[in-house]
């Protein structure tokens, strides 16, 4: 009996060890969330402070905010709601979709940099994706060009040996939130090709 009794003291303690730590670790996390979410807030101050002379700097800003997006949904609500502040700022921006069309370039270049080294990037396929729901058909050639990156590092990484699994894995992860983007613009075509067909019989009628 006394065995049995410090059996399962031992069980106790150990449960109770389990949830501490699994508590600590869910504080940290939300500790981390709250801090980026003010971070990002305070930039979007500070954005607010400059004013338009930020359309200069813009590229240096746009890039880490978009990967905001697929942060934690505190997170997230915090990064758009800063690009929003941006686009009245710079005053030359009606939407953020308008935005990211105008910098496509230079988001492109900032994809396909991580592409190369996408084992350091892991987060690279949610940020991606987080981007690219939300451009119109008009930055094209952000998808287009990142796809043609994409192929090229898979064939590099199936002609590499040292080149593991995992990361093959991440390219599929990469092109899964492509072929997800192209879906959707897709659609979006296809239902303003509708309208328009429909505004025109309506208005021959």
């Amino acid at each position: 009996n006394n065995q049995n009794n410090n059996y399962q003291n031992n069980n106790n303690e150990s449960n109770n060890q389990n949830n501490h730590n699994n508590n600590s670790d869910t504080n940290e996390i939300e500790l981390g969330s709250v801090f980026r979410s003010t971070l990002i807030e305070g930039i979007g101050n500070a954005i607010f402070a400059i004013g338009p002379k930020i359309n200069d700097k813009l590229y240096l800003l746009l890039y880490p905010l978009l990967a905001k997006l697929a942060d934690v949904r505190s997170v997230a609500q915090s990064a758009w709601a800063t690009l929003e502040r941006i686009c009245k700022v710079c005053k030359c921006y009606n939407s953020i979709e308008q935005m990211l069309e105008q910098n496509a370039d230079y988001l492109t270049d900032a994809v396909c940099s991580q592409l190369k080294y996408l084992q350091l990037h892991p987060e690279l396929p949610k940020i991606l994706y987080a981007i690219l729901s939300h451009i119109t058909i008009a930055a094209w050639p952000l998808i287009r060009d990142t796809l043609n990156n994409v192929c090229d590092a898979m064939e590099r990484c199936s002609l590499n040996s040292n080149e593991n699994f995992v990361l093959t894995i991440d390219f599929l992860s990469v092109l899964h939130a492509m072929l997800l983007a192209i879906e959707r613009l897709i659609n979006q075509l296809l239902n303003t090709s509708t309208n328009t067909s429909t505004n025109t019989s309506t208005n021959t009628s």
